[in-house]
């Protein structure tokens, strides 16, 4: 926060606050399509429909198509700081905004700190020259402005001072040139590490399982399956990426009211809703596309992938057990991708241990999502389907599949790794076993103990003894191989 120590000094006068950007890190219009797509798609159609006839109608009839409370908007406690102290010290707050009357006033509300609110009617988009118009007529003997973009020079050419919020380095630098800045808040713009989030680069390494079929089909020395594999596993991270943006855009609401998730960067509002969602839209097609010109059955198992990921997103994640399965199933889809790629023997014994494997992971990521939460809280609370109470019967499942997994994997070295002769020492496969089933355990101890991230997999790539555990049941292999 950077404020220009003459204007404390200054009479009491006129502040006008912009809503989009500026009290919020994000677009109410914006929120409101992208809450209507996912809760309300028809309504928000026919409503979208009308921008042919002008922004200003389609805002109004979205606003009224549309339930929209404003009280999990990503707002911007810097200027919200700012602004109560200028109230404190005498200065009348008004909000006038582009969004919707009916926005306006619902977030005026939200707060009783404006003297009034105004946005657009219905009719007139209240947004740049007709706004610097609006403001003109309305306060003749002057106001300073609050925004955020560029849309705003012509209220600021008419504004005696500035407030800059949210704004881009260049944007800055022009309008400290040419007019006179009050206060500079909140500008940390979006740089690589919060993309890097966004996009959960740290998920690719699930995509790894991709790789495990070059070598359980004893493939490692083939650079052509080396490299069709690898082809696969960052194409596939490509689209699971966007799939990522997709289903958090859907659970922004609830990600906003959640501990830790509230803090990601389209939750929080440090990303953009659209340049997300564009660059998802761009990274989907490209990952399709070049998946489709590779093969018929790799592109096939990739639109499964997606298809049922979107379906988990809208539906499947409300409906409790299935959800579960479903995330197995698809961890468990990522081997089939590979096992496709590399071209080898589907091995009946893997599909086994990782669906109940990844079973028993699921359930210990919503087994620490709900333990939580308070014993008999509604669904409503989590959106999954969940109660607090349901956490001792998840703990019971997820150690049992566990189980079953670890179990799976001794009758598979009893009955089909020692008799063939497949591996020259298959003795050390036990060192693997035995690492399995250590980390499982683990997990499962840290999640009674209220020790584990929401996500195993997230919290495996940090822990020091996930790390030790995972090198060891690597060297069991390579042992069992080499030697």
């Amino acid at each position: 926060m950077s404020i220009n120590p003459a204007s404390q000094n200054s009479p009491t006068d006129i502040l006008v606050v912009d809503l989009d950007g500026t009290l919020i890190r994000s677009d109410t219009f914006i929120e409101m399509i992208v809450w209507g797509l996912c809760r309300y798609p028809l309504a928000t159609l026919m409503a979208l429909l009308s921008l042919l006839k002008g922004r200003a109608i389609a805002k109004r009839k979205l606003s009224k198509s549309i339930p929209f409370q404003p009280d999990n908007l990503p707002f911007n406690p810097e200027l919200l700081t700012f602004i109560k102290h200028k109230k404190e010290s005498g200065t009348e707050l008004h909000l006038v905004s582009a969004a919707d009357q009916y926005i306006v006033d619902k977030i005026s509300g939200r707060f009783g700190i404006f003297k009034t609110a105004v946005g657009s009617d219905g009719k007139k988009n209240l947004k740049g020259s007709a706004k610097a118009s609006y403001l003109k007529k309305r306060f003749q003997k002057g106001f300073s402005y609050a925004g955020n973009s560029s849309s705003d020079i012509p209220v600021w050419d008419e504004a005696k001072s500035v407030v800059l919020v949210n704004t881009n380095s260049r944007l800055t630098s022009k309008i400290k040139k040419k007019y006179q800045v009050d206060a500079i808040l909140d500008q940390r713009t979006p740089d690589l590490v919060d993309w890097i989030k966004t996009f959960r680069i740290h998920q690719w390494t699930k995509n790894l399982l991709i790789f495990l079929a070059l070598f359980l089909g004893h493939e490692y020395l083939n650079l052509e399956s080396w490299a069709q594999v690898g082809g696969t596993f960052i194409v596939f991270s490509i689209v699971a990426s966007a799939t990522y943006v997709f289903n958090d855009l859907i659970d922004l609401p609830a990600d906003r009211n959640h501990e830790t998730k509230s803090s990601r960067p389209l939750a929080s509002g440090q990303v953009s809703i659209i340049a997300a969602a564009s660059l998802s839209v761009g990274m989907m097609i490209l990952g399709m596309t070049t998946m489709f010109m590779v093969g018929q059955q790799v592109f096939l198992l990739l639109l499964t992938y997606v298809v049922t990921t979107v379906l988990y997103s809208f539906t499947i994640k409300k409906v409790t057990i299935l959800d579960l399965v479903v995330l197995a199933g698809l961890y468990t889809l990522r081997i089939v991708f590979g096992v496709v790629a590399a071209d080898v023997v589907l091995s009946e014994w893997l599909m086994v241990f990782s669906m109940f494997f990844f079973l028993s992971l699921s359930t210990a990521k919503r087994y620490v999502e709900i333990v939580r939460i308070p014993a008999g809280i509604s669904d409503s609370i989590t959106g999954r389907g969940y109660r607090g109470g349901d956490a001792s019967l998840l703990l019971n499942f997820g150690i049992g599949s566990g189980m079953i997994a670890l179990f799976t994997f001794c009758v598979y070295l009893l009955d089909s790794a020692f008799p063939s002769d497949s591996y020259g020492s298959p003795l050390f496969l036990w060192i693997t076993l035995i690492a399995i089933s250590l980390w499982t355990m683990r997990i499962w101890l840290k999640a009674s103990r209220m020790e584990l991230d929401d996500d195993p997999v997230a919290f495996s790539i940090k822990d020091r003894t996930s790390i030790l555990l995972g090198c060891m049941s690597a060297c069991g292999f390579a042992l069992a191989v080499i030697l």
